[in-house]
């Protein structure tokens, strides 16, 4: 993660908590999430990169679960 300058202002940690949440319960979180969010919510570049890997697998993958 690079350096941002209002990056105090941020929650680096609901970010995370928010792209755990969908990879533990799956594709029906996972729409439940992205009604409310998309991917220029997250201020942090490696976490926008996963949500858009998220959105590619739910998409156009038709995943319904995620693991490692």
């Amino acid at each position: 993660m690079g350096n941002k300058t209002n990056a105090i202002l941020q929650d680096s940690g609901m970010e995370r908590a928010v792209l755990a949440g969908i990879t533990t319960h799956g594709a029906e979180c996972f729409f439940e999430v992205e009604d409310i969010i998309n991917t220029q919510d997250f201020y942090w570049t490696c976490n926008q990169e996963l949500f858009k890997i998220l959105v590619h697998l739910v998409h156009d993958e038709d995943t319904k679960t995620f693991d490692i």
